[in-house]
């Protein structure tokens, strides 16, 4: 689980596995969150 920022901000998320000699891999995940002017913290 991510727990995203209030506000304008980039997330990259990179996992690499290895579950034996024969299986593996890489992957990454770019997104971004833009503040939508609303405050719901009053």
């Amino acid at each position: 689980m991510i727990e995203l920022k209030g506000g304008n901000y980039i997330y990259e998320v990179i996992t690499e596995w290895n579950s034996s000699e024969e299986y593996g891999g890489k992957a990454c995940y770019s997104f971004y969150t833009e503040a939508n002017g609303t405050d719901t913290n009053n």
